[in-house]
Protein backbone atom coordinates (compact mmCIF):
# COMPACT_ATOMS: atom_id res chain seq x y z
CA UNK A 1 0.00 0.00 0.00
CA UNK A 2 1.71 3.45 -0.97
CA UNK A 3 0.00 6.48 -0.85
CA UNK A 4 1.27 10.23 -0.44
CA UNK A 5 1.43 11.65 2.47
CA UNK A 6 -1.63 13.76 1.67
CA UNK A 7 -4.16 11.31 1.17
CA UNK A 8 -3.02 9.77 4.68
CA UNK A 9 -3.71 13.28 6.08
CA UNK A 10 -7.26 12.86 5.06
CA UNK A 11 -7.68 9.53 6.66
CA UNK A 12 -8.83 8.68 9.97
CA UNK A 13 -6.40 7.26 12.61
CA UNK A 14 -8.63 3.62 11.97
CA UNK A 15 -8.53 4.07 8.56
CA UNK A 16 -4.75 4.44 8.31
CA UNK A 17 -4.88 1.99 10.81
CA UNK A 18 -6.27 -0.55 8.66
CA UNK A 19 -4.59 -0.04 5.65
CA UNK A 20 -1.36 -0.80 7.15
CA UNK A 21 -3.14 -4.17 9.04
CA UNK A 22 -2.66 -3.22 12.66
CA UNK A 23 -4.14 -2.32 15.67
CA UNK A 24 -3.26 0.39 18.48
CA UNK A 25 -3.93 -2.52 21.28
CA UNK A 26 -1.58 -5.11 20.12
CA UNK A 27 0.79 -3.25 17.42
CA UNK A 28 3.14 -5.81 15.45
CA UNK A 29 3.26 -9.54 16.26
CA UNK A 30 7.03 -10.34 15.75
CA UNK A 31 7.06 -12.49 13.01
CA UNK A 32 4.82 -9.71 11.05
CA UNK A 33 7.56 -7.36 12.00
CA UNK A 34 10.27 -9.08 10.40
CA UNK A 35 8.54 -9.35 7.42
CA UNK A 36 7.69 -5.80 6.95
CA UNK A 37 11.19 -4.95 7.41
CA UNK A 38 12.39 -7.86 4.85
CA UNK A 39 9.61 -6.33 2.82
CA UNK A 40 10.11 -2.56 3.08
CA UNK A 41 13.39 -2.47 4.88
CA UNK A 42 14.56 -0.11 8.30
CA UNK A 43 12.77 3.17 9.18
CA UNK A 44 16.01 4.85 8.31
CA UNK A 45 17.54 7.51 6.21
CA UNK A 46 20.62 7.19 5.14
CA UNK A 47 23.74 9.70 6.21
CA UNK A 48 25.54 11.00 3.47
CA UNK A 49 29.52 12.08 4.04
CA UNK A 50 30.46 15.58 3.78
CA UNK A 51 33.14 16.41 2.22
CA UNK A 52 35.86 18.82 3.83
CA UNK A 53 35.17 21.62 0.91
CA UNK A 54 31.43 21.58 2.05
CA UNK A 55 32.41 22.02 5.55
CA UNK A 56 34.44 25.01 4.91
CA UNK A 57 31.71 26.60 2.67
CA UNK A 58 29.44 25.90 5.31
CA UNK A 59 30.54 27.87 7.99
CA UNK A 60 31.46 30.95 5.87
CA UNK A 61 28.14 30.49 4.19
CA UNK A 62 24.50 31.76 5.38
CA UNK A 63 22.71 34.66 6.12
CA UNK A 64 23.74 35.71 9.59
CA UNK A 65 27.57 35.24 8.20
CA UNK A 66 26.69 36.95 5.05
CA UNK A 67 24.98 40.02 7.42
CA UNK A 68 28.12 40.24 9.27
CA UNK A 69 30.74 40.30 6.37
CA UNK A 70 28.36 43.16 4.88
CA UNK A 71 28.30 45.02 8.29
CA UNK A 72 31.85 44.88 8.33
CA UNK A 73 33.01 45.84 4.93
CA UNK A 74 30.58 49.07 5.29
CA UNK A 75 31.97 50.12 8.39
CA UNK A 76 35.66 49.57 6.72
CA UNK A 77 34.41 51.75 3.42
CA UNK A 78 33.04 54.47 5.84
CA UNK A 79 36.46 54.64 7.82
CA UNK A 80 38.01 55.13 4.29
CA UNK A 81 36.19 57.71 3.09
CA UNK A 82 36.40 60.08 5.88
Amino acid sequence: MTMNTDTYSEQSVTESLNGFETQTEQGLINLETKKRVGQYGYNEIEEKEETIWQRIFRRFWGPINLFLKSHYYTIKNRSLIT
